[in-house]
């Protein structure tokens, strides 16, 4: 992808847009780190055992932006940040955290410049 032409205008886009405005090689993989909320801890623990199982690497810890939804877990993935795939794996997360009373809550990721290396 080197340009914005074929990125839809969600947040999504929006985002990966701002990336690429900025210089970002969104060819490169990196990690990137998608936000999950919940209610109870015990839900954000087994979350982070689903998603530990399927290759992600989680983290939670207690938040105080949203008292309803107070434990966010981060779940990595080692992945180039191409529109398709990032929309398909917040689709799946969320299918995982909306049993446990969970959503997802967005991503990000690291900057990775023209001729920096990966």
């Amino acid at each position: 992808m080197t340009d914005g032409e074929d990125i839809p205008g969600d947040a999504t886009g929006a985002a990966l847009r701002r990336m690429l405005a900025s210089g970002d090689r969104l060819t490169s993989p990196r990690n990137i780190d998608f936000s999950v909320i919940f209610p109870e801890e015990s839900a954000a623990i087994s979350f982070c055992e689903q998603v530990d199982r399927e290759g992600f690497v989680p983290r939670y810890r207690k938040s105080d932006v949203d008292e309803r939804l107070p434990w966010d877990v981060t779940a990595t993935r080692h992945m180039v940040p191409r529109y398709g795939d990032i929309v398909a794996v917040e689709d799946h997360l969320q299918s995982l955290a909306e049993p446990l009373g969970g959503e997802i809550d967005g991503w990000g990721c690291f900057r990775i410049d023209e001729g920096q290396p990966e």
